[in-house]
């Protein structure tokens, strides 16, 4: 939705009364310095957060218009986007990334493709991964020009406060038997490996923790 013409000579000159193409001009140079060196943020839902200032805090229309250029130049611009899935529901991701570049960008070679970031939650020890989303993610991943522009890095974080490290490795376990068509593709090995490193990491912190006590106990007993 691009600017358009606001007329009314009974009130006072307003921001909507400048012509559409300054309008524009004003919501692309907003945009290039709300994403200038900044990776753009895609959340669970597929949405992605367009930053709050005064031009979305005007009026409706205003609002309206940047979101629809601020969109724009995500797709012109922007080559570094963080996206975060739960259990695996990574549809609404690859919607969002479908609806925002309709054309996949142009082949690129590794040192100039666009970067994207997926960090995985888990926060429910009791319930089984959500294999189908991961599915259509690998096979879209080896199939699809869109997915094939990005660099893809992958991170996985579990809620401690429900998981045990050993929930964890069952999950683990759990997606390597469903996913054996998989293994060895570059998205799953990253994937996989990922979940090791969250397991890996709370496990260190659990092993200093339990150094720390150690130590105290031994200083309180004065050995």
């Amino acid at each position: 939705m691009s600017a358009h013409t606001s007329t009314n000579s009974d009130r006072s000159k307003s921001f909507l009364d400048l012509p559409p193409e300054l309008r524009n001009q004003v919501y692309e140079d907003v945009a290039e310095l709300e994403c200038a060196g900044k990776r753009v943020k895609i959340d669970r839902r597929g949405r992605i957060t367009v930053p709050q200032n005064v031009l979305g805090a005007v009026c409706r229309q205003t609002k309206e218009e940047y979101t629809a250029i601020y969109e724009d130049y995500l797709q012109q611009h922007v080559t570094s986007f963080v996206a975060h899935v739960e259990d695996f529901r990574l549809t609404p991701l690859e919607s969002r990334l479908e609806q925002l570049f309709p054309t996949p960008p142009s082949a690129a070679p590794e040192s100039k493709k666009r970067e994207l970031v997926v960090y995985i939650a888990f926060d429910d020890a009791c319930s089984e991964p959500f294999i189908e989303g991961l599915l259509h993610w690998l096979k879209a991943c080896m199939s699809s020009e869109l997915l094939a522009a990005f660099d893809r890095t992958y991170y996985v974080e579990f809620d401690w406060s429900c998981f045990e490290a050993d929930d964890a490795d069952w999950l683990q376990g759990s997606v390597q038997d469903q996913v054996q068509a998989h293994r060895g593709e570059e998205d799953y090995v990253r994937i996989m490996h990922a979940m090791v490193d969250a397991v890996g990491e709370q496990e260190g912190a659990q092993e200093v923790l339990r150094v720390k006590h150690r130590q105290k106990m031994r200083g309180s007993r004065g050995w």
